[in-house]
C-alpha cells in the first residue's frame, strides 16, 4: 500500500512538472510574441514617421514648422511690420502705397528675423504696375532682396546694398506663363535655404538664383509705381521654418 501512495504520489510530480514546463513554455512563446509585436510596431511606426518626414521636407511648403501666421489684419502677431503714410492697415488688410514714378515702396516688419524659411502671403495690386516681397532684410540699413512681380507677367529679383538704390544688382528675371492677373488674389512665395533661394507664384515653381550676400533677415512686401499710383494689398501671411 506504501509502495502504491509513493508511486501515485511520484506521479503527480512528474504530471505537475509536466503541466509548468508546459505552461512556462507558452508564457516565454507569449512573451516573445508580444515583444515581436511590439518590435514591429515601433518599426511600422518609425517608417511611417520617417516617410511622413520625407514626403514634409519635399513638398510645398517643405516644412510643418509654422514659425508666424499672419492675417496682416493689424499689428498684433508681434512682427511689428511699419506703419506709416505708404505702410498701413486698412480694411483687414496691410497697404503699400506708392505715388512717385519710377520708385517703389517696401515695408518691413521689423521684429521679424529669419534664415532659412518658406514665406508666403497673399497679394493683390489694386492699382501700379508691380507687387512683390522683401525678404532677408535690413531695413534700417535699406538692404534686403526684392521680388516684383510687373502687371504683363514678367518679374525681377533685386539686391539692395543701400539707400541709394543705385547700387542694387538685378539677380534674376524672366516671365510668368500664362500671364497672371494680378488684381486677383495670388500667392507669392520664397524659399530660402542657404544661398539658394526659390521664387514660387500660387505654390507653382518660378524660378531658382543664388546669392550669399544677406544670410538672414526681416520679411516685408512691396509695391511700385513705374507709371501708375501704386496700391498693393497683402493678407495672410505664412512662415515656416526649414530644417
Amino acid at each position: 500500500m506504501r509502495a502504491i501512495l509513493i508511486a501515485a504520489i511520484a506521479l503527480v510530480l512528474v504530471i505537475g512538472g509536466i503541466a509548468f514546463g508546459f505552461v512556462s513554455y507558452n508564457n516565454a512563446q507569449q512573451s516573445n510574441a508580444n515583444a515581436t509585436a511590439t518590435a514591429q510596431a515601433i518599426s511600422k511606426a518609425t517608417a511611417q514617421a520617417a516617410m511622413t518626414a520625407t514626403a514634409i521636407a519635399t513638398t510645398y511648403p517643405f516644412s510643418a514648422n509654422l514659425k508666424l501666421n499672419d492675417p496682416l489684419s493689424n499689428n498684433s502677431k508681434g512682427s511689428g511690420w511699419q506703419t506709416d503714410n505708404l505702410c498701413k492697415f486698412q480694411g483687414n488688410a496691410y497697404h503699400a502705397t506708392d505715388s512717385q514714378a519710377n520708385t517703389f515702396t517696401s515695408c518691413s516688419a521689423i521684429n521679424t528675423d529669419f534664415t532659412d524659411f518658406t514665406f508666403e502671403v497673399q497679394a493683390v495690386l489694386n492699382t501700379g504696375d508691380a507687387i512683390g516681397i522683401t525678404f532677408r532684410g535690413n531695413a534700417d540699413k535699406s538692404q534686403f532682396y526684392r521680388l516684383a512681380i510687373y502687371s504683363d507677367g514678367t518679374y525681377d529679383v533685386y539686391l539692395y546694398v543701400d539707400s541709394s538704390g543705385t547700387n542694387s544688382r538685378k539677380l534674376t528675371n524672366g516671365s510668368i506663363t500664362p500671364t497672371p492677373d494680378l488684381t486677383n488674389t495670388n500667392v507669392i512665395s520664397i524659399v530660402a535655404r542657404g544661398s539658394t533661394m526659390t521664387f514660387y507664384f500660387n505654390k507653382t515653381e518660378v524660378t531658382s538664383f543664388t546669392d550669399p550676400t544677406y544670410t538672414h533677415g526681416q520679411i516685408g512686401v512691396a509695391a511700385t509705381d513705374d507709371t501708375n499710383a501704386a496700391d498693393a494689398v497683402f493678407t495672410n501671411l505664412n512662415v515656416w521654418m526649414l530644417p
